[in-house]
């Protein structure tokens, strides 16, 4: 057998009420008030949960021995749904937990738990005595009033503080507010500068579709392209269709005057 780890009861106690951080955690617990056949339980814990109420009980051994000579065990199993075994790492083997019931090893390091065994789901009447117990010995009904003020009915403590609060949260909210005004007037200014400058940019383009439509042909139906051959063939006094006409029509004349030539018939200019 493994050496015995020096891990106390309060150590792991506190790893079991870390465990269960969101669950309603009891150390010590007993089935009701105190007297002759009381039982206690080193922890106790309920699962927060209408649909699935669960109710899990720990009982902790230290030392082998401790384990061996427990005879109480049983009298848990009314006080919870799953009753589990927690010691330190080796110390109880699985094949001693008896049936009803679960098994966790905590680390060598004392840091983590770990299940062996899990223990059977057990179906049981609701532990009244336990409850009762529970809400009279060990719930402390408090309210903030009764913190700052006693039995002294309203001091000046209790409304200095509310003040407080109340001004801190006006100034929260009314800094986050401006704040945020501020960000949504500049982001609108910002889109209307946005819209005016596309505006004008339109009213251009429709200026410049104009005088290309004035030109002879449909801006829509041109290609960009020939729009700026077209642009460019202007911009230098004479199409190149006109240039290529002239051009042609000079050919033909020469070509004409050398025929005329060689049957006889000249030209004289006037």
């Amino acid at each position: 057998m493994s050496k015995i780890n020096k891990i106390n009861a309060g150590q792991i106690v506190t790893l079991l009420r870390n465990k269960h951080i969101m669950d309603i955690f009891v150390g010590e617990c007993k089935d009701g008030p105190t007297g002759h056949g009381l039982a206690q339980i080193d922890a106790w814990v309920m699962k927060k949960s209408w649909a699935h109420p669960l109710m899990i009980g720990y009982e902790i051994k230290v030392s082998r021995q401790d384990f061996l000579r427990d005879r109480k065990w049983s009298n848990y199993l009314g006080m919870c749904n799953e009753l589990i075994f927690v010691c330190p790492w080796d110390i109880i083997h699985i094949n001693e937990v008896p049936t009803d019931c679960g098994l966790m090893w905590v680390s060598k390091s004392g840091t983590r738990i770990t299940t062996k065994k899990k223990a059977p789901y057990r179906g049981i009447k609701e532990p009244v005595g336990l409850l009762k117990y529970l809400l009279m010995a060990r719930t402390k009904i408090t309210s903030r009033y009764k913190e700052l003020n006693g039995n002294n009915g309203l001091d000046r403590r209790f409304w200095e503080e509310w003040l407080t609060s109340k001004k801190d949260n006006w100034c929260f909210g009314h800094n986050l507010g401006k704040s945020l005004r501020e960000e949504i007037e500049a982001k609108i200014v910002k889109v209307n500068s946005e819209n005016t400058r596309l505006l004008n940019l339109i009213k251009d383009y429709e200026k410049i579709a104009a005088i290309i439509k004035d030109l002879g042909f449909d801006p829509k139906i041109f290609s960009i392209y020939q729009v700026s051959n077209k642009i460019r063939d202007l911009k230098q006094g004479i199409p190149k269709d006109l240039v290529y006409a002239i051009e042609n029509l000079k050919n033909w004349l020469t070509k004409t005057e050398e025929g005329l030539k060689k049957c006889g018939i000249e030209f004289h200019d006037q």
